[in-house]
């Protein structure tokens, strides 16, 4: 990004010399605490709740950083915000202040959001390698004991008796169709057809 400074100095002498002209940019001034062109340029007017300058111009109220970087960079293009390289919010020079779109200007904040985005490994310290359908970043391994531990959860238990109350432990056996049978059961029942012969 090239120096603002240089073309401040231009718009302050642009702005004074034009007759009829509210002059924005020297009452904007007034507000600001600039020690010098690198460090943060304090804004001392009103502030926003979330700790942003406002600025009246005319009969709108804008934020200050926005104004201070339209006067000396030029406007700011409709799908960006303008992001806080320095991380102050009251700062208002245009040489800490960068156009972004959103999403960037929430993964480079302290927020949730920025703090969980730059992770690059899982609770259990596994990188993570892949993002799933619902767009959330994952881990092999914790994905497939996940998977196993939900599969183990969720599968019809295994019954622990027949339907006439013998313990398929011991009379559990494989019919040749792959079925599971009772062993008692199919001699009970085996004894029951021979007797009606």
């Amino acid at each position: 990004m090239t120096s603002p400074l240089p073309l401040l100095d231009q718009r302050r002498t642009i702005v004074l010399n034009v007759d009829g002209e509210p002059l924005e940019w020297v009452r904007f001034l007034r507000f600001v605490d600039a020690p010098d062109g690198v460090a943060c340029w304090i804004w001392r007017g009103a502030r926003q709740k979330q700790g942003y300058g406002s600025f009246g111009v005319g009969a709108k109220v804008v934020r200050a950083h926005r104004f201070a970087y339209e006067q000396c960079v030029g406007p700011i293009p409709r799908h960006l915000v303008i992001d806080h390289l320095c991380r102050n919010r009251a700062c208002v020079n245009p040489l800490h202040l960068e156009p972004v779109t959103n999403r960037e200007n929430i993964i480079r904040g302290t927020g949730w959001a920025g703090r969980h985005a730059r992770k690059a490994h899982c609770p259990r310290g596994h990188e993570y390698d892949f993002v799933d359908a619902q767009g959330r970043r994952r881990c092999t391994p914790c994905t497939r004991s996940y998977m196993r531990a939900r599969w183990e959860r969720l599968k019809p238990p295994q019954p622990v008796t027949c339907r006439n109350g013998h313990p398929l432990a011991l009379y559990r056996y494989i019919s040749k169709s792959g079925e599971s049978k009772c062993r008692a059961c199919c001699t009970n029942r085996q004894r029951r057809y021979l007797a009606k012969r």
